[in-house]
């Protein structure tokens, strides 16, 4: 895949205005974007940010400060631009572009930025947050990189089923359910569904071989014909893949990747790798519910996974359940396990509305990966909406409690805008963790963070999806919770 490399400027003057270009080739329709353009041999990514704004727009700048990082795939292309805010110090506005591409400059409100037809609509809701702030610090003078999504799911699809964990689903007693998670995807969804190679091969195998289950994760993303990959189940050593992942694979062949529980450590190599990935049902847990799967869930997929438009508003579960009813019995395949009224998304502090972008996972599959390069950077929790969620180990309030100390140490709370925590698998512990978390956050001075409790995601069914990076919400006076974007393309 071949690479090219950019800047793009955000100048705001004082009249709370950004400075636009109306641009395309003399066949196209022609958008508006900020100035932009492809960095030059030799070039720094300052020069070219200053470099294309003076050829743009006539106007000289300096730089402030990087903003962030943004990576995409375009065509044959993995794209990288490097955003910067900056100040006009001179020059009137001219068009000097050898490209010929320019044929408007202007500076633009709030309003007509809501209006106006975008050459990159992603860019929308930045630049919309960028003229609320008035380009303050995005994160005290730090680049955040903002995440590469991948393209919508379609019918008629092809989807590669993984074991990055457990090989549950390759054994006997366990093949029937995974069948009947395959079927629910071909027939509710119209996706075709191919089994990696060595992700059926068993307990006993894929424990002795993480190699293999790597390589399989590495072959899903490398064939091009396949859009999506999705964990059979979770486990609790996928850690152990991480010598053997191609972080440049996976950068250049974004996919859509989604599970939970244990996958959290296949969501790190994405996050990593700068790929926004999906933390969601499961074949064995979730598609292969017994009898049918919940409406709630279905929906859930659909919004988050085959639509490019704004997930928007994600409502409370009206019911819930965690029953365990054996697999490896077949006449449970068409028992329904019991659902329980759920009582909704609960307030545990704060006020107001925060908003950030979110990362996350099982709390404890996260423990696994402190003190690894798939550890993210602080630039990343900075002004994050953190979610985290309990496996079926129910972990005891005390450990929950020191592990939060951590995050507290670490400063990750400090930069956090709000947590949102799953409902607690069964809901053992469901008042201790309210106490735990009550106690962190006043021990490290924080007694006002938005917290929203009792999410229907992780350990729960029916559940809905986090996309790593997305932009979210807390509206602490609706107890609602919101994802302000697409997960996809």
């Amino acid at each position: 895949m071949k690479k090219w490399y950019g800047s793009a400027a955000v100048c705001i003057n004082s009249e709370n205005k950004i400075l636009m270009v109306k641009q395309g080739t003399p066949d196209e329709k022609k958008v508006w974007s900020i100035p932009s353009g492809g960095k030059e041999e030799g070039e720094t990514f300052e020069k070219c940010c200053i470099r294309e704004v003076q050829e743009e727009t006539g106007y000289d700048i300096e730089i402030n400060e990087p903003l962030f990082i943004k990576r995409a795939i375009s065509g044959d292309y993995s794209v990288t631009v490097h955003y910067f805010s900056g100040t006009v110090i001179g020059g009137e506005i001219q068009i000097h572009d050898p490209d010929e591409l320019i044929h408007d400059i202007a500076w633009q409100s709030a309003d007509d930025l809501v209006k106006m037809e975008l050459s990159y609509p992603d860019d929308r809701k930045m630049l919309l947050d960028l003229l609320a702030a008035g380009v303050k610090k995005i994160s005290e003078g730090c680049c955040f990189v903002m995440l590469i999504k991948p393209e919508k799911l379609k019918r008629g699809d092809k989807i590669a089923t993984v074991s990055p964990s457990s090989g549950l689903a390759g054994e006997e007693t366990i093949r029937a359910r995974y069948e009947q998670g395959v079927r629910r995807l071909e027939e509710i969804f119209e996706l075709e569904v191919v089994p990696m190679p060595n992700s059926l091969k068993g307990i006993d195998y894929l424990y002795n071989h993480p190699e293999a289950r790597a390589e399989d994760l590495m072959a899903a993303f490398r064939d091009d014909s396949i859009k999506g990959i999705i964990a059979n189940i979770g486990g609790d050593d996928s850690i152990r893949l991480l010598p053997y992942i191609d972080f440049d694979v996976i950068q250049q062949h974004p996919k859509i990747v989604m599970g939970y529980s244990d996958v959290t450590t296949f969501h790190l190599f994405c996050h990593h790798a700068g790929l926004s990935s999906f933390y969601g049902p499961a074949i064995l847990t979730d598609f292969a519910e017994n009898v049918e799967m919940p409406s709630y869930t279905v929906d859930m997929v659909k919004r988050t996974l085959f639509s490019d438009e704004i997930i928007g508003t994600i409502p409370p579960a009206k019911e819930w359940t965690s029953e365990m009813l054996e697999w490896t019995d077949p006449t449970n395949r068409n028992t329904q396990r019991t659902f329980i009224p759920h009582t909704g998304n609960e307030l545990l502090q704060g006020k107001g509305i925060a908003r950030g972008r979110l990362i996350g996972g099982c709390i404890e599959v996260l423990e696994f990966a402190k003190g690894t390069v798939l550890w993210p950077t602080d630039t990343h929790w900075d002004d994050a909406i953190l979610f985290f969620e309990t496996s079926e180990e129910k972990t005891k309030p005390e450990t929950i409690m020191r592990w939060l100390r951590n995050y507290a140490a670490q400063g990750i709370l400090h930069q956090a805008n709000g947590i949102v925590f799953a409902k607690p698998k069964d809901e053992t512990y469901y008042d201790e963790y309210k106490n735990v978390i009550h106690t962190v956050m006043l021990e490290c001075g924080l007694p006002d963070l938005p917290i929203l409790y009792n999410m229907n995601f992780g350990h729960t069914e029916p559940k809905f999806i986090l996309p790593y990076g997305a932009m979210a919400e807390i509206d602490c006076d609706k107890q609602s919770f919101s994802i302000l974007e697409s997960g996809v393309l």
